[in-house]
């Protein structure tokens, strides 16, 4: 997580990992038709564990990329191989994320 200067907000947290097309729904205060789907990512250094990233991904998204609730990536040319049909990310303002989230009453599930 890193800061943001937000236009709401203030500097504030930022939330990464966040699939583009929710980005601009929370940007445009619309409505998302779909719930956020978490996908986790677990990456090691060949054996050694490094973290966990979790993605925010639009149900829709991940079913049109046929993705699953989790990954683990071990070497490079495994998360290359991720990376050719992951969905593209984008980050907003934590709080933004957190009153559209409420707002809407979306279900954020694996």
């Amino acid at each position: 997580m890193g800061l943001i200067l937000c236009e709401k907000h203030g500097q504030t947290g930022l939330i990464n990992h966040i699939s583009k097309d929710i980005c601009e729904k929370v940007i445009n205060d619309e409505p998302l038709q779909a719930d956020i789907k978490i996908v986790l990512i677990n990456l090691f250094d060949e054996n050694e564990f490094l973290c966990t990233i979790t993605n925010h991904i639009s149900s829709t998204l991940v079913a049109k990329h046929k993705l699953l609730e989790k990954y683990i990536i071990h070497n490079e040319e495994e998360e290359l191989a991720l990376e050719e049909h992951f969905p593209k990310l984008s980050g907003l303002c934590g709080k933004c994320f957190r009153e559209y989230i409420n707002k809407y009453n979306i279900n954020l599930s694996n």
